[in-house]
């Protein structure tokens, strides 16, 4: 199967990096220069399965994505197999750049936002493009 029709469908939303992975932190479609590593992806799914130390780190510490420091902001709740977390660059230079990450029942949804490359596409369209593509994942029991 081809994610490319599903990242690119995350690019057209406004996003300027996106990447599909399994919970086991294997990307499976992503935007060219984006390479999420492993680890990341896997500190990710565990804050989107509740586990209490990883979402205490994550609201103290934040969490990073290519190597990128971001800050958790908003964790919200789980719906059937969809969570979604939003959080902010803490890089200098970059406090416009968000990220929005989803979990369904065997992927992870990465999206990074960045006003600069957006086309003037904004952040809550992009995290509704999130969802709606999350929603699809699920249907496909992904």
């Amino acid at each position: 199967m081809s994610w490319d029709p599903y990242v690119d469908t995350l690019v057209e939303a406004g996003f300027h990096h996106a990447c599909i992975a399994g919970h086991d932190g294997h990307v499976w479609g992503s935007t060219p220069d984006f390479k999420v590593q492993n680890a990341e992806i896997i500190r990710l799914v565990s804050v989107l399965l509740d586990d209490p130390e990883a979402i205490r780190a994550a609201y103290k510490s934040g969490f990073t994505l290519c190597v990128m420091p971001y800050a958790l902001n908003r964790l919200d709740e789980a719906e059937d197999d969809l969570r979604m977390l939003v959080g902010r660059c803490k890089k200098a230079g970059k406090p416009a750049r968000g990220a929005i990450v989803a979990k369904t029942a065997k992927s992870i949804i990465i999206g990074i936002h960045d006003p600069v490359y957006s086309d003037g596409k904004s952040f809550g369209r992009a995290k509704v493009a999130v969802f709606q593509l999350a929603e699809t994942l699920i249907a496909m029991n992904f």
